[in-house]
């Protein structure tokens, strides 16, 4: 009768063992479950927020946007060295990437523009530059942090920082006056919110002979022009021969919808 409760005993506890062993189970089963379910809705979360932002940033790339001709100019403009005559570094060359450039260089390639800011000194011994107006005008071209204080040239005298002025320097002394000119004007423009792509074409004219050239090399004549108004004159031959013409497209990018910066030109010489 004795062995009879021990056995009954003992199944009982076996019995209660594996309730507890199969409770076990059960419960890790649910909270890796409930923990794998959590994962992969945070996953999904995820997954559904990176769909959103692409399909926020393709939209602001197809969004097109309008800019006037004076605007468009504006932006083909910034790019030009202080020249007395048509640029080699952007009418001989097949391509510039702003990022390929040092800060001197960046310099020179907003020469132009950076010459018009230009001062002289009292006793006209050198000219000068305000830091300020150089970095502003850096920034504005090539976008915010390009500025970095270092020497440069606008193919005229070489401008060194003065500390104790906060401006550069230089002693020019240079100058001249060449026949020939060159007639860049916009004929396309592509532009969403994150790019600018501007399209010019182009002609060099020269006063000796009153030819039109093709090439910056004025190996390629393209006949003779009137003596009127040259630039209106040479601004309608471009627009009627404009297929016929070597083109410079200028890319500009942004990155909030309203500053654009300069990123590269190609041409098709």
């Amino acid at each position: 009768m004795k062995e009879d409760k021990n056995e009954q005993l003992e199944e009982k506890v076996e019995r209660n063992t594996k309730h507890i062993w199969w409770l076990t189970i059960v419960m890790v089963v649910l909270l890796v479950a409930t923990a794998l379910g959590g994962y992969l809705v945070g996953a999904s979360r995820v997954v559904n927020e990176v769909v959103e932002q692409k399909e926020q940033v393709e939209k602001q790339e197809e969004e097109t946007v309008e800019f006037s001709t004076e605007e468009l100019t504006k932006y083909v403009n910034y790019i030009y060295p202080s020249s007395i005559g048509p640029a080699d570094t952007i009418f001989n060359v097949k391509s510039v990437k702003a990022d390929n450039l040092s800060v001197a260089e960046k310099l020179n390639y907003i020469g132009a523009n950076l010459y018009k800011k230009q001062k002289s000194s009292e006793s006209y011994e050198y000219s000068y530059l305000d830091e300020a107006d150089v970095k502003s005008l850096m920034e504005e071209v090539y976008g915010p942090n390009t500025y970095k204080r270092e020497k440069f040239s606008l193919g005229c005298g070489t401008y060194e920082y003065k500390e104790n002025e906060n401006r550069f320097a230089a002693r020019t002394g240079c100058g001249g006056f060449t026949m020939t000119q060159v007639q860049n004007d916009v004929i396309d423009y592509k532009a969403t919110k994150t790019r600018l792509e501007i399209t010019t074409a182009y002609v060099f004219h020269n006063g000796d002979d009153h030819k039109i050239y093709k090439d910056y090399n004025l190996s390629n004549s393209l006949g003779e022009y009137k003596e009127q108004d040259v630039k209106e004159y040479l601004s309608k031959y471009i627009k009627d021969n404009k297929d016929n013409l070597n083109h410079i497209t200028y890319v500009f990018e942004s990155e909030d919808g309203q500053n654009y910066y300069f990123k590269e030109f190609t041409n098709t010489i």
